[in-house]
């Protein structure tokens, strides 16, 4: 009878540790598996089934059962730390996992990017048609930099210029002609321009103002006188009689050349009253114009401009007469 009982208190501290460490490893796995991910989840339960089995064995290999659950304690502990090394180095390892597939899908992205860039500037090169339309709207502008009046017109086309060669007069009324109407100031018939502007113009059509002086220059009827004192260009507002001729001019070429942008034009010159065109020389091409000056293109004059690009601007290099052959 009291092997009996003996065996039923074996059976029953048995059946307890096993309760006691179903709850201890419930709660560890509850606390540990909220800290991973699948992977690392399915790495725990494989270890905790290990160790368990291997609990299980050395339970029923003890009698006593204090000995078994100080064993079963201390297993757990190991365990556990065991465990949270393993997190540990795993996080880590996840971690630098994680960050390699990152780097691989922005660098992925940006090779993308690049490459659609890339064909973007290819797709753009391949739809830029560069006929003459295209240089037109694109460098016409500069045709429009160099203005002068008729006088000094006929004073370009009389010869060839390089830039540095044309007259400091004629320089200062481009740069003139360049200014917009709020850089003119006009108070009792007194025109005022202040130096500053005149620089800043200048410098848009040459470049710099290496060549650049100080000195009086006309425009049609009105003189400009400079004034030291004031730094500033003076003139009285003369009503100029109205003009009868004037210059016409057609671009009939724009093209690069070594970097540089060439425009090639033919000119004539306008006589509103006798309706008729001449040359640059005033020989007479028609007495009766049409203000379509392709019709006498043969026996006008043809010049070239040539503007140097420096710093992704262009400007004024030379003007020559095109001799033809």
């Amino acid at each position: 009878m009291v092997k009996k009982q003996s065996n039923e208190k074996k059976v029953n501290n048995v059946e307890e540790n096993n309760i006691d460490k179903k709850l201890l490893v419930s709660d560890i796995k509850k606390e540990v598996l909220n800290s991973l991910d699948e992977e690392i989840t399915k790495r725990v339960e494989f270890e905790t089934k290990n160790k368990l089995e291997k609990m299980e064995k050395r339970i029923y290999k003890y009698k006593n059962a204090k000995i078994v659950r100080k064993n079963i304690f201390i297993i757990l502990l190991l365990a556990l730390i065991v465990f949270e090394t393993k997190i540990l180095y795993d996080n880590d390892l996840l971690l630098n996992k994680k960050k390699t597939v990152d780097k691989n899908i922005v660098d992925k992205e940006n090779n993308t990017d690049k490459e659609i860039t890339k064909n973007e500037d290819n797709d753009n090169k391949e739809e830029v048609k560069k006929d003459l339309k295209w240089y037109i709207d694109n460098y016409s502008y500069l045709l429009d930099n160099i203005k002068t009046n008729l006088t000094d017109s006929y004073y370009l086309y009389k010869d060839n210029y390089s830039e540095d060669t044309i007259d400091i007069m004629v320089r200062l009324n481009m740069a003139y002609q360049l200014l917009s109407k709020d850089k003119i100031n006009i108070s009792n018939s007194v025109i005022t321009i202040n130096e500053n502007d005149i620089k800043d113009a200048y410098k848009k059509i040459f470049g710099s103002l290496d060549k650049y002086s100080a000195k009086n220059f006309n425009e049609d009827c009105i003189q400009f006188i400079y004034n030291e004192n004031s730094k500033t260009y003076l003139a009285i507002d003369t009503e100029c009689q109205n003009k009868v001729t004037e210059k016409v001019e057609k671009i009939e070429n724009i093209y690069e050349e070594d970097n540089n942008i060439v425009i090639e034009t033919i000119v004539g010159v306008y006589d509103k009253e006798n309706n008729s065109l001449t040359n640059i020389n005033g020989d007479i091409v028609s007495d009766n114009f049409s203000n379509n000056i392709d019709e006498y293109k043969e026996s006008l004059d043809s010049y070239k401009y040539t503007f140097i690009k420096e710093d992704e601007n262009y400007y004024l290099e030379k003007i020559e007469k095109i001799i033809e052959e």
